[in-house]
């Protein structure tokens, strides 16, 4: 029963893993020059190295060091999810680091790693959720002239041509974002 509990905690860190990777990539693809620069293209590589083996929690750990040094190198200049990022990946650097001092060793399983963060990282996104959530409910979220959801929507529309298309549309796009 324990070694089928611990095979678990394992799948789930390198679902964490892959999963934490594919957000870095998607979050780099969004800057157009993001290959100009090396802490870019660092970060990168780290995620892709992180997608082949997610189950190191070294090549984890590169990764969350790089993306601490993009936040402190781009902050303020970053969008709000970067702040989350920021604090998870600070939250997976404290607890390698109590992890490694409580065992003295090195040698980290990424169960235990996961176990150990992701508690904080759950907290950390349930306040996110909830302040967003909180944030929306004023009379102008919900005007289809003025809301960010129904200008991000439109947006959407411009790109992804088979989106329907009316204020009927826009209105569902605000309610369905709460």
């Amino acid at each position: 029963m324990a070694s089928s509990m611990n095979n678990d905690v394992k799948i789930a860190f390198r679902t964490f893993s892959c999963l934490w990777a594919c957000a870095i990539l998607f979050h780099l693809g969004s800057y157009v020059l993001w290959g100009h620069s090396f802490h870019h293209f660092a970060l990168a590589a780290a995620a892709i190295c992180l997608l082949f083996r997610p189950s190191s929690v070294a090549r984890l750990l590169v990764v969350s060091v790089l993306q601490l040094y993009e936040f402190s190198v781009k902050n303020p200049d970053l969008p709000n999810h970067s702040l989350v990022a920021a604090f998870v990946n600070l939250t997976i650097v404290i607890t390698l680091l109590r992890v490694i001092l409580d065992k003295k060793t090195f040698k980290i399983d990424g169960g235990e790693l996961l176990s150990g963060f992701a508690p904080v990282a759950r907290f950390v996104i349930l306040i996110v959720y909830f302040f967003a959530f909180l944030h929306k409910l004023n009379t102008d979220f919900f005007s289809p002239d003025v809301s960010c959801a129904a200008n991000f929507y439109r947006g959407q529309m411009n790109v992804f041509g088979f989106l329907p298309r009316g204020e009927w549309a826009v209105v569902v796009a605000i309610y369905g974002s709460l």
